[in-house]
């Protein structure tokens, strides 16, 4: 198997935002050759990035011999798509928690 570089733009969320997501297929130190396909979506002035693995503590996350990067693709802006999510959740439920604070009237109950 030789190593894989390809591209795709857009790639489209549910929602319309359109990423480019890069997969690069081979050789890494921690895996092996021909072992891991990386998956990279650029986000903002990052990257969001998963490594699959052929075999990695036990687990199989795609078949080397007959992968499916689009699946692969589909996953990984799912789990950015999710961790997303989880964030502006967090931040919310912060700004709710001053909201509250800040109508407080200061008494103490129940002591």
């Amino acid at each position: 198997m030789s190593n894989v570089l390809i591209t795709k733009f857009p790639v489209t969320a549910p929602d319309g935002t359109e990423y480019r997501v890069t997969v690069c297929e081979g050789y890494t130190p921690l895996f092996g050759r021909d072992a891991a396909v990386t998956l990279e979506i650029p986000v903002k002035r990052r990257k969001f990035k998963h490594v699959y693995s052929k075999t990695f503590r036990g687990i199989v996350d795609y078949d080397t011999s007959d992968p499916d990067y689009i699946e692969l693709a589909s996953r990984t802006l799912v789990e950015h798509l999710e961790s997303v999510r989880k964030k502006a959740e967090a931040v919310a439920s912060r700004q709710a928690a001053v909201e509250r604070f800040n109508a407080w009237d200061g008494r103490v109950s129940g002591l």
